[in-house]
C-alpha cells in the first residue's frame, strides 16, 4: 500500500506481522496510501483480490494474518489517522490550514484507491450484468475475512472510523451483518462501542441488524467477547458515546430504538455503574436523548445499582429525576417531571433525605424550587436531624444562608 517508506517503518511493519491487531493498528498510525503505487500495481495485473497465506512461509510464523487483503489494510485509515500520521512527518511549523489541506489532498487519494481497488480491472472479463458487489464483478471481495478472526474490511472500518471507505464498501455491497468468527461481534457494534456514531447511523441505514439474530451467538466463545461489545449495550454506548459523536449521537439512539425495540433491545438494560440508558443521558446532560429514551418508554423510576467503583459521583440507588436534581440540570428534569416522574421516590438511604434534602445540601437551589413546585416536600422528616457530620439540610436554612430570598415564600408555604 506503499505505506513503507524508510528502514523504521520496515522494522515496525515486520514487528506488527505477528498479530492482525498490530498490524491494524500500523496501518492506522501509518496514514493514508500511496494511490500512485497502487494503480502501478494494479496496471501490472497484481491480483488485488489476493490475500495473505502463511501455510508454508517461513519468515511469517503466525497464521493470525491470513486472509488479510489490500482492502483491509485501507479500511483501517480514517481522515482523523491521516492526520496523525502526517502531524508525525512534518515539522511543527506547518499551519493548521496548511496540515488540514495536505490531509485532504492525501485522504482523497485514499480513497481513490479504494475505488482502484473495488472497480472491475480492464480486460478482466468480468460480468457485464447482475449484481455489482464487487468480488462478483471482478473487483476486490468487500466480504473478505481474516482467518482464524473472521474481520471483514468493513470490521475494519467501523474499528478505525473510516466513515467514507465504509460508505464505499457497503455501496459496494458489503454486508453489514458479518460477525467476527470467535465472539460473533459485527461492525456495528464495534462503531457503537468505540464512539463512531456517524458511521454507525450509515451502518443501520444500510440495512445492519441492531440485535442479531437468535441463536448467532450461540457457538461464539463468550470469554472472549468484551461486555461493552455484546449488542444489548449498544443503546448504553449510543448514550455514553464521547463529545465528538454529539452531532449524530441522537439520530443514532433514535435509530437504534425505532429498529431495536422490535428486535428485542431492551431499554432497561444497565452497565457496570449500574445505569440504564435513561440515567446514563442524564449523566451526560443530554436532554435530546433523554426525550427520545422518555417517549420509547424507559421507566422513569429505575433506580442505580453500582457493580463496580464509580468514575462520576451520582447518588446510590437514584432515579434519573434524584440524579438530574443532584446535578442541577432543570432542562432535563422538566422533561422527567411532564413524563410523570415521582419527585417524592427517591431516598438516600445512607442518609434518610429524600430528593429535596440531597439537592439543597449540593447546592441545586433551582432544582429545590422545581421540586417542590410539582409537590415534593421540603420538610425533614419526623427524627431527622437538620445537621449532621457538620453538613446541613434543613433546606430553609440552607437557602436563607446560601440562597437568600430564593422563593424561601414558596418554601414556607
Amino acid at each position: 500500500m506503499g505505506r513503507v517508506r524508510d528502514a523504521q517503518q520496515m522494522v515496525q511493519l515486520t514487528s506488527a506481522r505477528t498479530s492482525v491487531y498490530f498490524l491494524q493498528k500500523y496501518a492506522v498510525k501509518s496514514g493514508a496510501a500511496c494511490r500512485p503505487l497502487v494503480q502501478l500495481l494494479l496496471s501490472w495485473r497484481v491480483d488485488h483480490t489476493s490475500a495473505i497465506d502463511s501455510a508454508g512461509l517461513l519468515y511469517l510464523p503466525c497464521s493470525a494474518l491470513d486472509g488479510l487483503t489490500p482492502l483491509h489494510l485501507l479500511a483501517c485509515c480514517s481522515p482523523e489517522s491521516a492526520a496523525a500520521a502526517l502531524r508525525a512527518e512534518t515539522s511543527d511549523s506547518f499551519s493548521r490550514a496548511d496540515l488540514d489541506a495536505e490531509v485532504r489532498a492525501v485522504y482523497s487519494q485514499h480513497l481513490a484507491a479504494v475505488a482502484d481497488l473495488l472497480q472491475q480491472p480492464e480486460g478482466s472479463g468480468g460480468s457485464s450484468g447482475g449484481s455489482s458487489c464487487g468480488a462478483d464483478d471482478g473487483g476486490a471481495d468487500v466480504n473478505a475475512r481474516t482467518r482464524p478472526h473472521g474481520e471483514s474490511p468493513l470490521t475494519y472500518a467501523a474499528y478505525g472510523g473510516a466513515y467514507e471507505v465504509a460508505a464505499m464498501l457497503l455501496e459496494a455491497y458489503a454486508d453489514p451483518n458479518l460477525p467476527r468468527f470467535a465472539d460473533d461481534v459485527r461492525p456495528l457494534d464495534l462503531a457503537v462501542a468505540f464512539g463512531r456514531a456517524r458511521l454507525a447511523c450509515l451502518l443501520i441505514d444500510h440495512c445492519a441488524q441492531v440485535m442479531p439474530d437468535a441463536g448467532l451467538q450461540d457457538g461464539a466463545d463468550q470469554r472472549l467477547l468484551a461486555p461493552e461489545l455484546a449488542p444489548e449495550q449498544l443503546l448504553l454506548n449510543a448514550v455514553s458515546a464521547p463529545a465528538a459523536a454529539a452531532p449524530h449521537k441522537a439520530r443514532l439512539v433514535e435509530l437504534l430504538l425505532q429498529h431495536g425495540l422490535e428486535q428485542g433491545l431492551g431499554l432497561e438494560e444497565v452497565n457496570e455503574r449500574g445505569e440504564t440508558a435513561l440515567h446514563a443521558a442524564v449523566a451526560v446532560g443530554d436532554a435530546e436523548v433523554v426525550k427520545l429514551l422518555v417517549d420509547a418508554g424507559a421507566n422513569l423510576e429505575a433506580t442505580v445499582q453500582p457493580r463496580e467503583p464509580l468514575d462520576r459521583p451520582v447518588c446510590h440507588a437514584a432515579t434519573p429525576l434524584a440524579a438530574a436534581a443532584v446535578f442541577g440540570k432543570l432542562d432535563i428534569m422538566q422533561i422527567l417531571l411532564d413524563a410523570g416522574a415521582d419527585p417524592c421516590s427517591y431516598i438516600n438511604e445512607h442518609t434518610g433525605y429524600d430528593m429535596v434534602q440531597n439537592a439543597a445540601n449540593g447546592g441545586q437551589f433551582e432544582a429545590v424550587v422545581k421540586l417542590v413546585e410539582a409537590g415534593a416536600s421540603w420538610r425533614l422528616a419526623r427524627g431527622h436531624p437538620r445537621v449532621i457530620g457538620g453538613s446541613l439540610w434543613y433546606v430553609p436554612e440552607i437557602l436563607s444562608i446560601q440562597k437568600p430570598g430564593l422563593k424561601v415564600r414558596l418554601l414556607r408555604c
